[in-house]
């Protein structure tokens, strides 16, 4: 099973909120640094964590939660 289906299966069996979190591998996979111009692509990651959410999350803890949220702003 992945993440996501057992996300989804434990939001159909409980009340409790559910935190996922995203480990550093992920973080340096899904944020990828560009060689030119030395900043992070995020937009991998924000996709991550939008099926997450979908999934039945109600918060993601990240190491980029910083970053993802001054591209919100």
């Amino acid at each position: 099973m992945l993440s996501v289906d057992i996300l989804t299966a434990l939001k159909r069996r409980t009340q409790a909120p559910l935190m996922p979190f995203s480990v550093s591998g992920e973080y340096l996979r899904l944020a990828p640094l560009d060689a030119a111009s030395g900043k992070r692509d995020f937009r991998p990651l924000a996709e991550l964590f939008t099926m997450l959410k979908r999934a039945g999350a109600e918060r993601v803890i990240t190491y980029a939660a910083l970053d993802l949220a001054r591209l919100r702003a």
